[in-house]
């Protein structure tokens, strides 16, 4: 009796299974009539299709049908998850708009002069604008008001490199005229953007105030009791207070 209880007990998770496996349970074999001979229920349709269903049976509950269905599960859940985040992408660019197209460049005329046309500022514009709204939030906050953080700088658009022709190394390139004008231009560019930041973090408490010449020779004791360091930590002490004070 308690053989047969374990045997019980080990089948029953088989059966659980069975149940809920898209296979369905085994098919069951069916008695031959006593009226009716061996070949008689050998040939019988009752018979043939408990073969066929046999056959399919055993199909299903085979290790390659079974990682089959694994394969095609995975497959769609892993579908699923694509269009889903197909579908917020979609939605942070129906918030954004689509993407600037890039205008053409008409036959005969350069890159540099292309450049400086109009219709390729208006493009450079919205594409800057379309790429700030696609591009992930800030996490920190700015310690001064957005309304300040939001200004533009004065300082133009980013000086554009000449054009290098075929064939001119490196050297030449650096050495050219045009070279050394763009190097100026974007010099000035690049110290104006710099300010421009500087200003925006650091509100209205001014440039941070800069250390005094230290001469050759002079020991590190020696300089810092003198007037202008002494000076130079007064001023620094206030400007930092004002920079604790916006925040």
């Amino acid at each position: 009796m308690k053989i047969r209880n374990l045997y019980i007990i080990l089948l029953l998770p088989i059966i659980a299974v069975s149940q809920q496996s898209p296979c369905g349970e085994r098919p069951i074999k069916p008695t031959k009539p006593e009226a009716q001979s061996s070949k008689e229920f050998r040939n019988s349709e009752t018979l043939k299709k408990y073969k066929t269903d046999l056959k399919k049976w055993k199909e299903c509950v085979s290790p390659l049908a079974i990682s089959q269905r694994d394969e095609q599960r995975i497959s769609q859940e892993q579908k699923k998850r694509e269009e889903k985040e197909k579908a917020e992408k979609l939605e942070a660019l129906n918030n954004c708009g689509e993407k600037p197209s890039k205008p053409k460049r008409p036959k005969g005329l350069s890159v540099d002069d292309f450049r400086k046309t109009q219709e390729y500022g208006e493009y450079r514009k919205q594409m800057k604008e379309w790429k700030r709204c696609m591009s992930p939030q800030q996490l920190t906050e700015p310690i001064f008001s957005k309304k300040e953080n939001n200004k533009i700088s004065n300082c133009g658009e980013k000086p554009t490199k000449p054009y290098r022709v075929k064939g001119t190394n490196n050297q030449d390139y650096r050495d050219s005229q045009a070279y050394k004008d763009y190097r100026e231009l974007f010099k000035k560019w690049k110290n104006c953007e710099d300010n421009f930041e500087k200003s925006m973090l650091w509100g209205d408490c001014g440039d941070k105030p800069q250390k005094p010449f230290r001469a050759d020779g002079t020991n590190n004791q020696v300089y810092r009791e003198s007037k202008e360091f002494q000076a130079y930590k007064e001023i620094f002490k206030e400007w930092k207070q004002c920079l604790e004070s916006k925040k």
